[in-house]
């Protein structure tokens, strides 16, 4: 079972934060003790504010970065600035103490704690394990069907915050369905004459036993883990599967009811 948290919910915080502004994370650093920062991704750049503090990237471990104090019991806070190779930005502010907080820090738990504070990642992989295990039909009529590839919304979860989405992917082709990406996005139904159709794109927060092939007369199932939002009726929400050098592209349409009869997690047997 393979439990992914999407690269910086990540891209999460590329679509509902970045656009507004980058937040700054509070770290602090010693003399005789390192600090690791774990990233979604490689890391690219770091720019240090002052020769008080040290960092360099972990040995082996491309998005680890390791960072301490240079100059013993240094007053003036500083910081740290960090770029991704996937192009996310960070930016860290960095003050001195003797005893340290934390010694790792998962820049995942750090912005998922920011969206979701009265959830934790924790309850979220047991959440989506129930509802993968579980495998409940609760919704028979969302789907989509292309040259033999077929993708169902098998279920939708609300919990505090977030919304789950249970999904199924069957092959029942003799040729391996090679996904590209996935992309999730709320869109207008209908296209006005003159009217430019406005797209929101979403990133999942979260997702459980996602796969990039589905072999041939084969299925998969993938639990996705959104932030909760709301649309206005003439508003969709639209998965769209897109298939590696292909053509069996898949599309499922949800609309804002399907969201408002989402089921609680009350049922589920969490571990």
């Amino acid at each position: 079972m393979k439990i992914l948290l999407f690269t910086i919910l990540l891209f999460s915080a590329i679509a509902l934060h970045a656009q507004n502004s980058i937040e700054s994370y509070s770290i602090q650093v010693s003399f005789d003790k390192t600090v690791h920062i774990i990233f979604p991704s490689a890391i690219k750049y770091v720019d240090l504010g002052s020769g008080d503090i040290i960092a360099a990237k972990a040995p082996g471990a491309e998005n680890v970065l390791r960072v301490k104090a240079a100059v013993e019991h240094f007053t003036d806070s500083t910081n740290i600035s960090v770029i991704c190779d996937d192009g996310t930005f960070y930016s860290f502010y960095v003050s001195y103490s003797d005893k340290l907080e934390k010694l790792t820090i998962s820049i995942l738990d750090e912005i998922y704690a920011s969206q979701n504070g009265d959830v934790s990642i924790r309850q979220v992989e047991a959440i989506m394990q129930a509802i993968y295990k579980e495998n409940r039909n609760n919704i028979k009529y969302l789907g989509c069907k292309l040259f033999s590839i077929q993708t169902l919304v098998k279920s939708i979860y609300v919990h505090e915050g977030l919304f789950l989405i249970h999904v199924l992917i069957k092959n029942s082709s003799n040729i391996p369905f090679d996904i590209d990406f996935v992309r999730f996005k709320i869109t207008d139904k209908k296209l006005m004459k003159r009217t430019a159709m406005q797209e929101i794109y979403l990133e999942p927060l979260a997702s459980y036993s996602e796969v990039k092939r589905v072999l041939a007369h084969s299925s998969v199932r993938v639990v996705y883990v959104f932030s909760k939002f709301t649309m206005a009726n003439e508003k969709q929400f639209t998965i769209e599967l897109y298939e590696k050098d292909g053509a069996r592209n898949q599309v499922i349409r949800i609309e804002n009811q399907d969201f408002g009869n989402a089921k609680t997690i009350e049922k589920l047997k969490l571990k």
